[in-house]
């Protein structure tokens, strides 16, 4: 895991252990957007979904949280990672 700052592009940091993976959860946020019309550019509303795949460290933490918009990608991901660290996703 690398905590950095960004400035112009340019990236600096070091890196950290990654604490110890317990489990790996994938939540899913369903969100409603709404646009004003304003007459000129297309207005478009409905709804989107974010699958976040979150790796929960042993003291019940997310330890790290990784987006994805599409529900396949999240559980493909969430079970590469559950075989890496060798624990279940939930």
């Amino acid at each position: 895991m690398k905590e950095y700052f960004s400035f112009l592009g340019f990236k600096t940091g070091e890196w950290q252990q990654l604490p110890k993976i317990a489990q790996i959860k994938i939540l899913t946020v369903t969100k409603r957007f709404t646009h004003t019309p304003n007459g000129i550019s297309p207005t478009l509303s409905g709804r989107f979904s974010v699958y976040s795949v979150h790796l929960i460290n042993v003291g019940l933490e997310t330890a790290v949280k990784l987006d994805y918009s599409k529900k396949q990608k999240a559980v493909s991901k969430a079970n590469e990672l559950a075989a890496r660290f060798n624990v279940a996703v939930t």
